[in-house]
């Protein structure tokens, strides 16, 4: 039965060469809505982290702290549990980089370096929210030889807000994308069996059986969506290389989304021809 119908879709494919060429076409650009959603959000994450990691803690500390005791101050950091990795910017190291940053070197006036050391404290993913990081300032400005600890909390709460308010219209595009391509493929499967009704009808004045009618057209959309996943996935793959030469500084994050999603698009045009074909030739009966 499984050879008999794969020959008849593959008759039906070249009976109607053009109503097909449009199916794959409408089929490869739903695939393509499909991925777009699921760029869209895997992005919106990427960048949603990205900025979070542009925020870091400068826990600085006393002028007067020995230098033997600056490690067991980093130990002290390390074991709050809220960081992911941290920096000691030494006295001079922080000289240099304000000389480097304002293009003003202070010592030519001063007699004495002002500038304190320091920790850059990068926090964790999980830690980035409003009351651990109160609860990370609040520790390390316990621990004993920290003058200060510097955190732009007003400004990172702004930013968190705002991406917040984009993860959301994000998510509402990414349903919608998803919704309006699985509609393309469905309407696509449905054109195939108007196409095919005289046939079908055909099929049910000899007596053939109700699956040996409907098996066709869902070997017919498997097809279109296996067809329709290596056009998409080729597509994909011509703008990602596209985005590269020519669109350098966002390379890295489309690269990340592209080598983490891409092999998605093989599997899910056959899966979704499935799907969907079968929800198509439900309605089909042996009633004439």
């Amino acid at each position: 039965m499984l050879k008999f119908s794969t020959k008849e879709a593959i008759k039906s494919i070249r009976r109607a060469k053009l109503a097909f060429f449009f199916s794959l076409i409408s089929t490869t650009l739903g695939l393509l809505l499909i991925q777009l959603s699921v760029y869209t959000y895997y992005m919106s994450n990427l960048l949603e982290a990205e900025i979070k990691n542009q925020f870091v803690v400068n826990v600085f500390l006393e002028n007067s702290v020995p230098a033997g005791d600056i490690q067991a101050i980093e130990q002290k950091i390390k074991k709050s549990g809220f960081i992911k990795s941290v920096l000691f910017i030494s006295k001079d190291e922080a000289a240099k980089n304000f000389v480097k940053d304002t293009g003003e070197n202070f010592l030519e006036i001063l007699e004495f370096n002002p500038l304190p050391a320091s920790f850059v404290v990068e926090l964790k993913d999980e830690s980035l929210n409003k009351k651990t990081i109160n609860e990370a300032i609040t520790y390390f400005n316990s621990i004993k030889g920290v003058e200060s600890v510097d955190f732009q909390t007003g400004y990172f709460e702004k930013v968190l807000r705002y991406v917040n308010y984009a993860k959301k219209y994000i998510v509402a595009i990414t349903a919608f994308l998803f919704i309006a391509a699985l509609y393309l493929i469905y309407s696509t499967l449905k054109l195939i069996i108007i196409n095919r009704k005289e046939e079908i009808e055909t099929m049910k004045l000899v007596g053939a059986e109700l699956s040996l009618i409907k098996l066709p057209i869902i070997i017919n959309g498997v097809l279109i969506g296996l067809i329709a996943s290596i056009l998409s996935y080729t597509t994909l793959y011509l703008i990602n290389l596209l985005i590269n030469k020519y669109l350098t500084p966002f390379a890295y994050l489309t690269g990340v989304v592209y080598n983490s999603t891409s092999y998605f698009t093989f599997f899910i045009g056959p899966v979704i021809g499935i799907i969907i074909s079968i929800l198509t030739v439900r309605k089909i009966t042996l009633k004439i």
